[in-house]
């Protein structure tokens, strides 16, 4: 697939020669590879869920341990 060199999106011109998956800028104005960076946010929400649940879990149960 071409480089769509007739969008120009919030952070400049296209400079890349090759567009792998999708084409630029197609969906929003701020995003080059929309459903990319959705695929990412599927496989990074939980992560960070689970982050945030093990460390609050540990806080809670230090705070458990100081009485």
């Amino acid at each position: 697939m071409a480089p769509a060199g007739d969008r120009e999106g919030y952070w400049g011109p296209t400079t890349s020669t090759l567009d792998w998956c999708e084409e630029n800028y197609a969906v929003t104005w701020y995003i080059a590879e929309f459903f990319l960076i959705a695929q990412y946010l599927i496989l990074l929400v939980p992560a960070f869920g689970k982050v945030q649940r093990i460390f609050f879990e540990s806080a809670c149960q230090c705070r458990r341990h100081e009485f």
